[in-house]
Formats: structure tokens, C-alpha cells, sequence
């Protein structure tokens, strides 16, 4: 299946000759990658600033509960992943090596630049505003569990529905293959029963929503199988071989399994992760190296390590009721 963005490059992303190296010819069908597609957000993403009024702890004058999601993300590596000059030289060398090459790359890097339609060119020249911004809190707190579970919020379902109707419903984790919420409904791991919480609503629960959009409690945000979203990159123009080597793909043509593991690999950090120690079973820190507040020491999904729990307030009204802090805020 193709996307229907092929055709002729243009402009940066001319093929042809590059100095002394001839660049792959492709298209943009060539990699192609299914999950949400771009041009089909009905709300669009916000500016992650605008999350800063509620989620950056700025003046609060009690540094012990400090676990500010704005301030941690702002100064990260996701928020800075559309910016990171290692990252534009990449994506250049990518763009040289292949026509399109970078499309891929700006996937994970910019994904409000390329669900809105500014990733071609693919060296970023097309990016706007908040598009720098890189992983943004948006983004993620949209994302949807592409693996259809009774664990899952009904929200879900009508929007996998949808995406397996057209043929776009992920099989695989990994290369950005993203199921994003086309409304700005925010899903997020914290427990959450509504206006009208009944008997069954944990006392930790979020008390109030402040959002002026529906949130909701999201399991996946917990789970490895998130951060494997963008964590296990193949190159879709290759496909493997049943001697190992790897061979080009038809031109102008999606990769004709869509399969991951049939792609050349570019790096694997989840499928690492799943076969390693902390995956099964978990491997135990007795000196907090990660910081945070783990209750057992004993590390075993990508947040673990990467977003530590810390005793702290989610929200700038974390010290005035109905709000409170609480043992599990993750380190962003």
C-alpha cells in the first residue's frame, strides 16, 4: 500500500548526483509506514508553552516537590530532538544518501510537523513554530495503544477501527508507526473517574481536569511498548533476504511485508530491551542510580529508568485541595 504522496522530487530533495555520490532514487511511497497519516488530525497539535501555565513549577517556593513536567521536558532530549545539530547532520547525510531519506527520520523527530503535512521537504525547511519543539507533550499524551486490549480506554476502539478499515492499522511496534487520537483527547497513565467520581474512584485519582479537553487513564503510557514506537527504526526501502543480505524494494512502492524485522535494521533499542534482563523479570539497583523514588529498585520498563517516579505535584495547584502531591509523578 502506498501513501499517495509519490512523485517527482523537487528542490533539495532532487535526485541525482551529490558530488562524487549518486543518490538512491525514491519516492515517498517508498516509505511508507502505516498508523495515523498525515493531513487527517481533526484538532491540530497544540504548542507545548501552552502546557508551561499549569506544568512548569516556577515560583512555587518548595524545591522538594519540584517534578515540574515542562521544566524536566523542555531542557530533554525529546524536547530538543528537533533542534539536536547531530540530528540535522543525519538527516542530511540521509537526504544524500536517498531521495526522501529524511522523511523517515522526521517522523519520529517532528511528529506535529509531519501529521500536519510540513515534512517535505525532507531537510526540515518547511518546519514552523512549535514544530522545533520536537517530542512534544501533545504528541505523546495523544497517543493511542495500536494493540486493541479490555485494558484499553473505549476511546480507542472506534479510532483502530478506522485505521484497520483503510489498511492503515499497525501490525508491528516500532518506525513510527504512531496511532494518534485525531481529537485532542489527553491520555495519560494517572487514574482519573471524571466530574462525578463514584465510590470505585481511587483516592489518588486526579481530581479535577482543568484541560478544557477530555482526559482519560491510559495504560500504554506506562508500557515499553510506547517508547518502542520510535525506538526500533528498519529502513523500509531494503527488504531481508533469505540469505541475510538485503536488497532494494521495488521503486515507488511501499515495503511489501511492512514488517519490521524484514527491513535493514537502523537501530533496535526496544527489541534490545525486550531481550534483556530488565524485561524479563527486571535487574535490581540498590544505589538509585536513576533517581526517582522506586519503591523496590528492581528496574524493568524504559520508564523505570528514563521517567523515574518522584513524590512531587503533577500540576502547579498541587499545594491548595482539591490537589495534593502524590508518590508517582514521572520524571519527564
Amino acid at each position: 500500500m502506498g501513501s499517495g504522496r509519490g512523485g517527482v522530487a523537487d528542490g533539495s530533495s532532487s535526485g541525482g548526483k551529490r558530488g562524487s555520490q549518486v543518490q538512491l532514487p525514491a519516492t515517498l511511497d517508498d516509505f511508507f509506514i502505516p498508523g495515523t497519516q498525515e493531513g487527517t488530525l481533526i484538532d491540530p497539535m497544540i504548542n507545548p508553552f501552552n502546557c508551561r501555565f499549569c506544568h512548569e513549577f516556577e515560583y512555587d517556593g518548595n524545591k522538594e516537590h519540584v517534578v515540574a513536567p515542562f521544566d524536566n521536558w523542555v531542557t530533554s532530549m525529546m524536547g530538543q530532538a528537533a533542534r539536536d545539530p547531530i540530528w540535522h547532520a543525519a538527516l542530511a547525510i540521509a537526504n544524500q544518501d536517498v531521495n526522501f531519506g529524511g522523511e523517515l527520520c522526521i517522523r519520529c523527530h517532528s511528529p506535529r510537523a509531519w501529521l500536519e503535512g510540513r515534512s517535505v521537504p525532507t531537510d526540515a525547511s518547511a518546519f514552523v513554530g512549535a514544530d522545533w519543539d520536537g517530542v512534544s507533550c501533545n504528541f505523546c499524551h495523544r497517543v493511542v495503544d495500536p494493540v486493541a486490549s479490555p485494558n484499553n480506554p473505549p476511546e480507542d476502539e472506534p479510532i483502530l477501527a478506522a485505521l484497520a478499515a483503510d489498511g492503515l492499522l499497525p501490525a508491528y511496534p516500532g518506525n513510527a508507526s504512531y496511532v494518534v487520537d485525531p481529537y485532542d483527547t489527553r491520555r495519560g497513565p494517572l487514574p482519573y473517574c471524571g466530574d462525578n467520581p463514584g465510590p470505585d474512584c481511587p483516592p489518588d485519582a486526579v481530581p479535577a481536569n482543568f484541560h478544557g479537553v477530555p482526559i482519560i487513564t491510559s495504560n500504554f503510557h506506562t508500557s515499553s511498548a510506547m517508547c518502542g514506537t520510535c525506538h526500533d527504526v528498519s529502513n523500509p526501502v531494503y527488504t531481508r533476504q533469505s540469505d541475510g543480505t538485503y536488497a532494494l524494494n521495488a521503486f515507488g512502492a511501499a515495503h511489501p511485508t511492512l514488517n519490521p524485522y524484514d527491513m535493514m535494521p537502523e537501530q533496535r533499542t526496544y527489541s534490545e530491551w525486550r531481550n534483556s534482563a530488565f524485561a524479563n523479570g527486571g535487574v535490581h539497583f540498590s544505589d538509585g542510580r536513576f533517581g526517582g523514588d522506586h519503591p523496590t529498585g528492581v528496574m524493568e520498563s524504559c520508564q523505570d529508568c528514563h521517567m523515574p517516579k518522584r513524590y512531587g505535584g503533577a500540576c502547579n495547584f498541587w499545594f491548595e485541595p482539591p490537589f495534593f502531591a502524590r508518590p508517582d509523578v514521572a520524571e519527564h
